[in-house]
């Protein structure tokens, strides 16, 4: 899917360049040594390649003080703290809306459907308005399960907390230097040739969990273990929303 220069530049500031170099090192092996089986699922010596210039580019770039000082500047820990919380809740929120609707089929198919979040804070911030919109009109059944008024009351703070820190951050991103927008671009690529390495890994290793275990982001995700991305495989969808 093509993705305009800004969404990548949001994403790709919120990727930490030493990490995604190292995780690039080792995926990108894996994919070199698998290279004959994961051709079958799109992965080619091109797309290898790919990623071995942005990880090349990446790498230089960082020996950029100016660049590598605007990164560390620029860095979304406000916003990451906000979306590593409001992500709780909407899980804890998710599986509310299945054990109070659970008579309903298409009232817990609501709850549940909806594009992967993946580092978009603005679908979280979608995905959050949409459930308290659910939890809304059955607050008496919803509060027997956990979704009482105190804990709708936390995620409505919770997304207004997510909203600010992301328009404090989108605000500073307008006045980034043009060197380090093309840095965040370059790492926001790579991360997408890594996850195209690791969903074709999956695709091979499908009835094999130790191989397909060996396709995850674990390194880049070192500093934060509870996130989808940093486990061998992928959550389940009903709770899904990394």
């Amino acid at each position: 899917m093509a993705r305009n220069r800004k969404e990548s530049i949001g994403i790709g500031n919120r990727l930490p360049a030493n990490l995604l170099a190292e995780q690039a090192k080792y995926t990108l092996a894996l994919a070199r040594e698998d290279l004959a089986r994961l051709q079958r699922y799109g992965v080619t010596r091109e797309t290898i390649t790919r990623g071995e210039e942005l990880k090349e580019r990446i790498e230089a770039l960082l020996e950029d003080r100016s660049v590598a000082d605007q990164e560390s500047k620029d860095a979304t820990g406000g916003q990451n703290a906000a979306s590593a919380v409001a992500k709780s809740w909407l899980r804890r929120a998710i599986l509310i809306g299945q054990m109070a609707f659970d008579d309903d089929p298409k009232k817990v198919e609501a709850f549940v459907k909806g594009p992967k979040i993946g580092l978009s804070v603005s679908k979280l911030a979608g995905k959050m308005k949409a459930v308290l919109a659910l939890l809304k009109p059955g607050a008496a059944k919803v509060s027997k399960f956990g979704g009482d008024a105190a804990f709708v009351k936390q995620g409505k703070e919770l997304l207004a907390a997510l909203e600010e820190a992301d328009a404090a951050q989108e605000t500073g991103r307008t006045k980034l230097p043009k060197a380090t927008e093309d840095f965040y671009v370059a790492k926001a690529e790579l991360y997408f040739v890594l996850k195209q390495i690791n969903r074709a890994g999956y695709a091979v290793y499908v009835d094999d969990r130790v191989s397909a275990g060996r396709y995850n982001l674990a390194i880049l995700h070192r500093r934060a273990p509870a996130r989808a991305e940093a486990r061998p495989e992928p959550q389940k969808a009903e709770v899904s929303v990394n």
